[in-house]
């Protein structure tokens, strides 16, 4: 898919409606706009402004590690395994932070301290250019984005490697409700989250666009897929199926010794204490680390918004392989 291929729109009035009953009126939320392909939501400045021009054309490198997830399903988690993997197991890489290490490409074209304005030059180059940040790193990079395939460059899987990361929708949808009422101005209840989630008319737009398109590339010797069921389940196991893939040699010793790292209280800890100069930053930095439970919604499904949820996933996996377990 080129650029060309693209075209944008605003939300219409009764999505718009929807929006400004749900957030606050100065929410980013409320001035997406939705692509043709793939019904991604996304800010303008991404959208027409250049982002997706710079993400479409980043050179790709053979040594190349790119991170692939929709919001909310394990996508720190993964980073972090991933960059212990490549660079050796050593808490004190935590002590940089997530972002100088392995950038987020489109951060700056959905941050909404920006959304209105340019970033100042005196930021370090990894805060105000990801894109042009990235290019100045040794390799192996690692780079991360919550775009589509269709979104990134053509010959992505043909040079680099992508880990794909996924995750029960349900699962999503929740924790994703939370990350908007910290970050995003989402005023409602987790409830009502799930209407503009399941329209996919949030950040990042339809999620099941976002897993599908990859999920068809699957079998590509270059495309790594984890659950994020799957590594929450059997921690050891994922570390050494990404390292295999990665063709990073581990011995039981760094395996263990990864996996204590990687537990989600000790990590939730480690991420808010090095990835926040600030107190109150970091208070909103252990929030964004939850809990990161699997299946809690399932005593609530008699309550008709999450019968609803639940019929959408079903409606969605219906004719697929796609193993996502709703029992």
């Amino acid at each position: 898919m080129s650029r060309q291929d693209v075209t944008w729109r605003e939300f219409t009035e009764d999505e718009l409606a929807e929006k400004r009953r749900l957030f606050k009126p100065t929410s980013p939320e409320i001035k997406l706009l939705v692509s043709s392909v793939g019904h991604v939501a996304i800010s303008r400045r991404f959208a027409v402004e250049g982002g997706a021009r710079k993400l479409k054309e980043m050179s790709v490198r053979k040594d190349d590690v790119w991170i692939v997830t929709y919001p909310k399903t394990g996508t720190t988690l993964t980073q972090e395994l991933v960059w212990q993997i490549v660079y050796g197991v050593d808490k004190e890489h935590c002590r940089q932070n997530i972002d100088e290490r392995m950038p987020h490409l489109e951060y700056i074209d959905i941050c909404p301290h920006y959304e209105n304005s340019k970033p100042s030059e005196d930021l370090p180059l990894w805060k105000r250019d990801p894109y042009a940040f990235a290019e100045t790193l040794e390799g192996p990079r690692i780079l991360k984005t919550h775009l589509p395939l269709e979104f990134l460059p053509d010959d992505l899987l043909n040079k680099g490697k992508v880990v794909y990361v996924c995750r029960n929708p349900i699962d999503i949808a929740v924790s994703y409700a939370h990350h908007q009422k910290i970050i995003r101005g989402f005023e409602g209840s987790v409830e009502d989250f799930f209407e503009p989630f399941m329209k996919g008319n949030v950040l990042y737009g339809d999620y099941w666009f976002n897993l599908k398109s990859a999920w068809k590339h699957r079998d590509h010797p270059n495309m790594k897929f984890l659950w994020y069921e799957d590594i929450r389940a059997d921690l050891p196991n994922a570390i050494r199926q990404l390292a295999d893939f990665l063709g990073q040699e581990m011995d039981d010793g760094e395996i263990a010794a990864l996996s204590d790292l990687m537990q989600i209280d000790n990590y939730r800890k480690q991420y808010s204490k090095e990835n926040s100069d600030k107190m109150e930053r970091r208070q909103d930095k252990e929030k964004l680390i939850r809990s990161g439970a699997v299946g809690n919604w399932r005593d609530k499904a008699d309550d008709p918004k999450w019968s609803k949820l639940i019929a959408w996933v079903e409606k969605n996996v219906d004719g697929t392989d796609l193993p996502i377990a709703l029992n």
